[in-house]
């Protein structure tokens, strides 16, 4: 018993001096690790769904016009892509195939010929997301 308490007390101080001020408030009342540790973990999950709806909104409100630079849209939009899949522990808000109907849904109508290959080609569409983006850029 004598050794728990000591662990216990030792995390505690290790939590402690790793948190800025303003997270300090979060564990003000916590008698244990444990409790510092559960209320942290509740604070920081919840700021990641925030983060991930922000992502999200982001992601669905990217459209490229005739004239963009292709290429910049596709890399901002990849971007986010890995902040969300980074974001995101459990499971991705959107699938990978949905990922890439989303890029090609995101380009001016002008592409539409081109990107109807990759729904209608089987070899096109079990294609990675970096090949796809890759075929588009060499496209544009």
């Amino acid at each position: 018993m004598d050794n728990w308490k000591y662990n216990n007390m030792y995390i505690q101080k290790i939590i402690q001096d790793c948190l800025s001020n303003g997270q300090k408030i979060h564990i003000a009342n916590c008698n244990t690790a444990y409790e510092m540790w559960s209320n942290l973990q509740a604070i920081h999950q919840s700021c990641g769904d925030q983060t991930e709806n922000q992502l999200m909104c982001k992601l669905m409100e990217m459209k490229a016009k005739d004239g963009n630079n292709i290429i910049k849209h596709l890399a901002k939009i990849k971007q986010l892509w890995d902040q969300i899949t980074l974001v995101c522990t459990d499971d991705l808000p959107v699938t990978p195939k949905l990922f890439k109907k989303f890029l090609a849904y995101s380009l001016p109508p002008s592409w539409d010929e081109f990107t109807r290959q990759y729904r209608r080609d089987p070899n096109k569409r079990g294609i990675n997301i970096h090949h796809f983006i890759g075929e588009y850029n060499e496209k544009y």
